[in-house]
């Protein structure tokens, strides 16, 4: 066996290693970004959420004035409909 040649071996691996590094250095390449067809969807379907208002003022306005006329009524079966709809979904 013969220790003497590590010195050298250890001595090569360490100057392939510096070289492989120093060139890889110096590649340089932009970022890039791939979106899935899926991720794309999502940003469509968000954005046209972002555009639809979260009060529907039309419906409130309608609403309003059945109550100041005294015409607005729902029966408690509707309600309990929406109601187990809410809990299942």
């Amino acid at each position: 066996m013969n220790i003497g040649r590590i010195s050298q071996v250890m001595e090569t691996y360490q100057a392939n290693n510096k070289r492989q590094v120093s060139q890889s250095r110096g590649k340089t390449g932009a970022d890039e970004v791939q979106l899935s067809n899926e991720a794309k969807f999502y940003e469509l379907a968000k954005k046209a959420a972002a555009q639809i208002p979260d009060v529907r003022e039309d419906r409130v306005a309608a609403i309003a004035k059945k109550l100041e006329h005294g015409k607005y009524s729902v029966s408690a079966a509707a309600v309990a409909q929406k109601v187990m709809e809410g809990w299942l979904f």
